[in-house]
């Protein structure tokens, strides 16, 4: 029953709406056979409504007040009573021209509606018990607000919306309500349509939607026979025998269902506890057992394939498969699947070691080149992947993967493969070219000692304003990934360069090579001093700046005073404070050459790279900062594993003046240790000083920890440094990502599963940024009728061909009409542009309904 003030609301809204043309004022009538609202009508404020109680000795009367006293007027006549048929209708002349009132709940919500369909009296009455609550009323009737032409049908689904609390009229949402509830193990809703509602209408739907039609019909059944179903299609039929009479004839309508459910962002919580229960339920874990990972690729249907696949890849690799190609393509496809950011460590880990044994595999097939120019341009080319994919794997091992013991099987693969398989076969090649050499030296390449003259003197000269970043033991290889971020901003153009470091590569020398100068040498305590004045420290790094400079025109500051101060701080330590500035940053070798610390330097490595773009950026933005050049003053060796007695090499050290686990100096030009390279320090031409550097990448032999971390030698990862000259540019524009196109040539769908051929137009470079797609099949109202597709386009591949994949794209199964429109959508999921909308012919008359 509606309350007063609703039956008085609407009365108010219907004196307030509009006069058609041909009328004058608003006459109502209004038939209340039980009588419900005679004692409130005369509380009613209708303004400008004259409100007659009308009986049947009165019907003349009425009708008098109505057409000749009140003819200007609006009036509600009130009936206690039912309206009589016509015939017997002394009003009915006044009736037709009028309208009538209804606050019969059923017939306002069926006026509401435009519910115009023979059998709906029926259906209200069969009902009752549903309807027979203000609240279900009210939200059967927002469930079909938005729909035309409503069928008997969609009355039936509105119900089952309401009962399982779904607030679209989809039966997508029905079930998804219902089975959610089966992976917490409750069944509350079903029981609310079992009382208020139809179960019967309920199996029908589900005999539409997925072709269920069991005998024995549970939510439980139609559950595990919808991922029965499923699995079926994914794995091509190879599923258990006793799922047979459990498989449902709409088998891609089971497909797309569960598909949408998975990319539903809201709903994947329950989507999670819905698979774990059904992985329990049907014992998946038995069938899947010793399954290879190509086989389980096929689905991400569970958390647990996922899990096995990881850990079988994991292990084959730590047993010597040599599988890279199916295993790299199997880890990038898993990029875009549903559980991937569940493992997206292990996912990691596995990605840089199979690049990296895969490249080992590759240096031992090639072997290293004879010539020692060939040999430094082939590290800075390509070699030095194979230190960052040891640094990435552990980053991503570090994180995560400790939950699986393959992962520690193939920790010690990843840790032999780059330690004996390419680190030192590297170095031991890398000796040959020095056995005889009396100074290291590499032609034809820019050299660290040159650094001021060759990339800052002009920019002191001119005045123009520079930013100079020193990050200690910022190896190559991360320069050449932080130039990648950076150049993947909006800001920056980067371009990088190599240079053969000083040698010994130990802080105090590389930091005053970089610095201006015209000679190196040693203070009689053995501090390397630059034209005679001490580089030690901030302070005299830059007293050496400024006078070089004068001391207006240069700057030594620290990277952390830089991050910490505001923008009003950033300006007070930069503006008239010179053009050349010098900014030291140190994380990697803060922490890396301790021994306390030195086994987590690969994330100081990732710390200094973040330290390092905002560092950039803050002064890009404080202080209109244009121009940067990011350097180091060494690099690094790091192998994880504890080092062995072979690994080190035991040496008589006499006079020593500078030294570490690599090397040591004295004035002695001959070490007398087969073990041992010597070279003049040929930075300070005017003192005999000379460096004695173990052969390959073994270390000293000294008391106390901290070797595994270590620099001062001449393996191109010690001393090849990386300049990353970086201009900025206001209002640059993103580079582009790549193009994607359908290459399929076809517009028209005959099978009900089908499959579409893509081509990434262009590589992934420094020009063209990686893209991701989500693509599906919708109606010409914009409804999806097949799953969404997520296509990751991130290839560096050159070849044209190694770009192209195939996607698989499963239609509903329901009636499709060879007039009706039909597009395949792809949308930028970055933008949320639409890329491409191509209209599709679908012809398939057999596809059934849904």
């Amino acid at each position: 029953m509606m309350d007063m003030y609703e039956a008085e609301k609407r009365l108010q809204e219907l004196f307030r709406q509009p006069l058609e043309d041909y009328q004058k004022r608003r006459i109502i009538f209004w038939y209340d056979k039980s009588q419900t609202f005679s004692d409130e009508l005369g509380e009613y404020q209708l303004e400008d409504v004259l409100v007659l109680r009308c009986d049947e000795q009165h019907y003349f009367e009425m009708k008098y007040l109505v057409e000749y006293m009140h003819a200007e007027q609006n009036v509600l006549l009130y009936f206690e009573g039912e309206r009589p048929e016509n015939e017997r209708n002394p009003l009915l002349d006044m009736y037709l021209y009028s309208q009538e009132f209804k606050m019969d709940p059923m017939e306002n919500l069926k006026d509401e509606l435009g519910i115009t369909i023979e059998t709906s009296d029926v259906f209200f009455r069969s009902y009752a018990l549903f309807f027979n609550n203000k609240q279900r009323r009210k939200q059967f009737a927002t469930v079909l607000a938005e729909k035309q032409g409503i069928t008997e049908h969609d009355l039936e689904l509105a119900v089952l919306c309401v009962l399982t609390k779904t607030k679209e009229l989809h039966a997508f949402g029905v079930f998804r309500s219902l089975f959610t509830e089966y992976g917490i193990g409750q069944d509350n809703l079903w029981q609310q349509v079992i009382k208020f509602g139809r179960p019967d209408a309920f199996w029908h739907l589900a005999k539409l939607s997925f072709g269920y039609s069991q005998e024995e019909r549970t939510v439980d059944t139609l559950v595990q026979a919808v991922f029965q179903t499923k699995l079926h299609a994914e794995f091509e039929g190879k599923v258990p025998a006793n799922w047979e009479k459990q498989l449902l004839s709409q088998a891609n309508n089971c497909v797309v269902f569960l598909n949408r459910w998975m990319n539903l962002r809201d709903e994947q919580a329950s989507y999670n506890q819905l698979s774990d229960a059904v992985f329990e339920d049907l014992q998946i874990i038995k069938w899947m057992k010793n399954k290879p990972a190509k086989w389980l690729a096929q689905s991400d249907t569970f958390q647990a394939f996922d899990r096995q696949l990881v850990e079988g890849i994991a292990l084959q690799l730590a047993e010597g498969a040599i599988l890279f190609d199916e295993f790299e393509h199997i880890v990038l496809n898993r990029r875009s699947s549903y559980w991937f950011a569940a493992f997206a460590d292990e996912y990691e880990a596995l990605l840089a070691a199979i690049r990296l044994l895969k490249q080992v595999h590759l240096v031992e097939k090639e072997g290293f080149p004879y010539q020692k120019e060939a040999f430094w341009k082939k590290y800075e080319e390509h070699y030095y992947l194979l230190d960052s994919y040891y640094r990435q794997f552990y980053v991503a091992y570090d994180k995560g993967t400790g939950l699986f013991d393959a992962f520690a099987s193939l920790r010690m693969t990843v840790e032999n493969y780059y330690k004996n398989g390419f680190l030192a076969k590297l170095a031991e090649t890398w000796m040959t070219f020095f056995k005889d050499a009396t100074a290291f030296s590499v032609e034809n390449t820019m050299k660290q000692e040159r650094f001021y003259k060759d990339w800052i003197s002009s920019y002191a000269a001119k005045e123009n304003r520079i930013f100079v970043i020193i990050s200690d033991a910022l190896r190559y290889e991360v320069a050449v990934e932080l130039g990648q971020q950076l150049e993947a901003s909006t800001h920056y153009n980067v371009n990088l360069h190599a240079l053969q470091g000083v040698v010994p590569s130990y802080t105090e020398l590389g930091m005053a090579s970089l610095l201006p100068h015209h000679q190196l040498s040693l203070s009689p305590n053995g501090d390397v001093l630059a034209d005679g004045m001490g580089t030690k420290g901030l302070n005299q790094r830059n007293a050496v700046l400024q006078a070089k400079l004068d001391v207006d025109k240069a700057k030594a500051v620290d990277a952390k005073e830089v991050l910490n101060s505001s923008r009003s701080e950033l300006r007070e330590i930069f503006t008239g404070n010179g053009s050349v500035f010098y900014i030291y940053h140190n994380t990697i070798d803060a922490i890396g050459d301790h021994a306390a610390s030195e086994s987590h330097v690969f994330e100081a490595v990732e710390l200094a790279q973040q330290e390092l773009m905002r560092l950039i950026d803050k002064l890009f933005n404080g202080v209109s900062a244009v121009r940067f050049i990011v350097t180091a003053d060494h690099g690094f060796l790091y192998t994880r594993d504890a080092l062995h007695t072979l690994d080190k090499v035991t040496a008589e050290r006499t006079d020593v003046i500078a030294s570490n686990r690599r090397f040591f100096t004295n004035r002695e030009a001959d070490s007398q240790n087969q073990a041992l390279l010597d070279f003049r320090v040929d930075v300070m031409a005017e003192e005999e000083v000379y460096v004695h550097i173990p052969k390959g990448a073994s270390r000293l032999a000294i008391q106390g920890g901290g070797s595994n971390f270590v620099h001062g030698g001449i393996l191109p990862q010690e001393v090849m440094i990386p300049v990353l000259d970086i201009t900025t540019e206001r209002g640059k524009e993103m580079h582009k990502s790549v193009d994607v196109q359908l290459i399929s040539n076809t517009d028209r769908i005959t099978n009900i599963v089908t499959y579409l051929d893509f081509l990434q137009v262009q590589a992934v470079s420094t020009e063209r940024r990686a893209r991701k797609l989500k693509m599906y099949f919708s109606d010409g109202m914009e409804n999806l009728i097949s799953n969404e597709v997520t296509l990751l386009a991130d290839s560096p591949n050159e070849q044209a061909s190694d770009r192209m994949v195939r996607e698989k794209f499963v239609l509903m199964s329901q009636a499709y009409a060879l007039l009706s429109e039909y597009y395949f959508v792809m949308i930028d999921l970055e933008t949320g542009e639409e890329i491409n909308r191509k209209k599709f012919v679908i012809d398939l008359p057999d596809a059934g309904l849904f």
